[in-house]
């Protein structure tokens, strides 16, 4: 591990030899005796001194591009992600020759990649491994190199030799897992910061108070916590709730407030061991949920294959119902891939000039398209089935009829899901605070027309973003019980579902929840959501729906557990207009399998085809009615076929 000097160690008034990991190993009163100590280290330890460490300068990340930012034209953006994550600006420092900058500015450009500096090789790519040693000593000179990201191996020896934090790209987790949650400061601890924050400049916070605490305190008094932060934040608290015991800590104290009220209070805690214990327990809640995150991607990365090993130029199969597809990649935006679909004719594949967008979990790598051949199996593979197919014509049907936009028929649809509860009941000294399960995984919902199962970590991109979730009555937007952003509402997702914890107001709203929760009279919970694009999935017979992924806007307390039979007990949906597009598909699915339609199926599909029928009459034949609504149907999705 490399030794620097540096004149800006807390406890030394001179100069301190300190590590790559700012472990300190000794004070002087002049440069030169920390360079003597520093060099005599360094060889006792055959570590490298790498000189003055410049703490002054700007931060800035190194990134290599070729195979660690990029490859080819595509971003890899696990690699983007992480960079994204870290604190300082971008400068990118490639072996490519600077013959090739107008190029590779366009190319970032076109990836969107944002960047500082882009400073490239000025000699041949033989000696780059040097001249990028030779970049980052000059960096260095100015700039507080904080991290370098680098996949050659000889790169990583240099920037490491120079004492610079190094990742291979290889190393970096998976994407999701590198986005922090950065769930923001509660209200009450920005004002135990700020507090903490005025004291310190009081001169009331004694001498163990590091510069990164103070920092971290006026980050936190604008509502910034980062995830390493919530994590020492409930150790730091869990070790220090001794120092509240203190005389003078009590605010009748002389001598208050005691530098360990001012340590408590920098670190979002507060005065007495209550607000501590309150800031406590939201950030052991914050780290449940960085764990949970964390074990969920590392789960995923055993059981999927990673977006970057898909690369442009690739050839792909997928199905769509029944049929197999296959294509070449021309485009890869985190999980959709944009694929221009091929055709084979007497032994001979072809470009069909045809480009659709693929998700990525649903596409198979084949061997290059040079010769006909079987397309592979593609069963186990996560399908568009059957029945979204008729899905998407009833909702395209629906917005011709209705005037409904087609491409936000899904997304922009919302939906809410109730559930019994049974909720635990604690009252303190601020009111009352209950738990429940607002979503339970993996639990079958019926009787809706299909069933539909929540999978763990549908809601896991929600909780991660800034995104503000309400607690309300009956999904009234008019009646806040909590809220997450206020700290009043925590929703943690854990193995069994998704768990609200809350502490009711002291409202009128509040209290009647309250006392109908003691009684019983409420038992249910609900959340209310959107379906985002490639958020749910079917299996291959259209009958059970799994949401593998929703953007989550509120839950509620909500005087029903269920609704009747005929609506569905999980489920009511907001659905502009007349037609459910739902019901639509389920008589369209029917007529493709010839089964037999009920009543009202068979008057909607009438009704529908009357309306949308351009066709010549159809000679009525005495017979099946069923058959007949089968012709009328075929007559009728071949004139919208014909039509677009």
């Amino acid at each position: 591990m490399p030794y620097y000097i540096t004149d800006k160690e807390n406890g030394c008034s001179g100069w301190a030899v300190v590590d790559q990991a700012g472990d300190a190993f000794g004070c002087h009163q002049t440069k030169a005796d920390a360079i003597k100590q520093a060099v005599a280290i360094s060889l006792a330890d055959d570590e490298p001194f790498v000189g003055e460490r410049n703490e002054d300068g700007d931060p800035i990340i190194i990134s290599d591009l070729d195979d660690t930012l990029i490859r080819g034209k595509t971003l890899i953006r696990k690699t983007w992600d992480y960079l994204q994550s870290l604190e300082g600006a971008l400068f990118i420092v490639t072996g490519r020759p600077r013959s090739d900058e107008e190029e590779t500015r366009k190319t970032l450009e076109d990836l969107g990649v944002t960047f500082s500096r882009l400073i490239m090789n000025p000699g041949s790519s033989a000696d780059s491994i040097e001249y990028k040693k030779a970049t980052a000593e000059t960096l260095l000179e100015t700039y507080n190199v904080i991290e370098a990201v680098e996949n050659n191996p000889d790169a990583l020896a240099a920037y490491r030799s120079l004492g610079i934090k190094v990742t291979d790209p290889a190393d970096i987790p998976a994407t999701n897992s590198v986005r922090a949650l950065n769930v923001e400061a509660p209200a009450y601890m920005r004002a135990a910061a700020k507090q903490g924050l005025k004291y310190y400049a009081e001169g009331l916070a004694g001498d163990g108070v590091v510069d990164r605490t103070i920092r971290e305190a006026r980050e936190m008094a604008e509502g910034r916590i980062s995830d390493d932060k919530w994590i020492r934040i409930a150790a730091w608290i869990a070790r220090h709730l001794v120092d509240l015991d203190s005389p003078n800590a009590k605010p009748n104290s002389d001598n208050y407030p005691s530098p360990g009220v001012v340590a408590h209070l920098l670190w979002g805690s507060g005065p007495s061991k209550q607000a501590a214990n309150r800031a406590l327990d939201y950030a052991n809640s914050v780290v449940a949920r960085i764990r949970e995150q964390e074990e969920s991607e590392r789960m995923t990365e055993l059981t999927r294959a990673l977006p970057d090993e898909l690369v442009v130029g690739d050839y792909v199969a997928w199905l769509i119902g029944t049929e197999a597809y296959a294509g070449e990649v021309l485009s890869i935006d985190e999980d959709t891939a944009e694929v221009s679909i091929y055709d084979e004719e007497d032994g001979v594949w072809s470009d069909t000039g045809l480009k659709v967008m693929v998700p990525i979990a649903d596409l198979k790598k084949v061997e290059p398209l040079t010769a006909p051949e079987e397309l592979p199996d593609l069963t186990d593979s996560n399908v568009i089935p059957i029945r979204t197919k008729w899905l998407n014509a009833a909702y395209a049907i629906k917005a011709k009829l209705e005037g409904v936009p087609e491409e936000g028929r899904a997304k922009n649809v919302n939906e809410t899901r109730t559930a019994d509860v049974t909720f635990e009941i604690r009252e303190n000294g601020d009111g009352m605070t209950f738990e429940g399960y607002a979503a339970v995984f993996n639990s079958d919902s019926s009787p809706l027309p299909f069933t539909e199962r929540i999978a763990p970590g549908a809601f896991r991109k929600s909780l991660q973003s800034r995104n503000d979730i309400k607690l309300l009555w009956n999904h009234d937007t008019g009646i806040v019980l909590g809220s997450t952003r206020a700290g009043t509402l925590r929703l943690v997702e854990d193995s069994y579902g998704l768990k609200a914890i809350a502490s009711l107001p002291d409202t009128q709203a509040g209290r009647d929840a309250a006392v109908l929760l003691k009684r019983g009279d409420v038992s249910a919970m609900s959340f209310g959501f959107t379906v985002p694009t490639g958020g749910d999935s079917w299996d291959r017979a259209g009958n059970v729906r799994t949401l593998n992924r929703v953007s989550l806007h509120e839950v509620s307390l909500v005087a029903f557990p269920a609704y009747s039979a005929t609506t569905g007990t999980t489920s009511v949906r907001s659905i502009e207009g007349t037609i459910d597009a739902d019901t639509l598909a389920e008589a369209l699915l029917k007529l493709e399998l010839g089964e037999e339609l009920e009543a009202e199926q068979a008057n909607l599909v009438t009704d529908i085809v009357g309306k949308l029928t351009k066709t010549p009459e159809v000679e009525e034949v005495q017979g099946d009615i069923l058959a007949l609504k089968k012709k009328k149907l075929d007559l009728l999705m071949l004139g919208m076929t014909n039509g677009n």
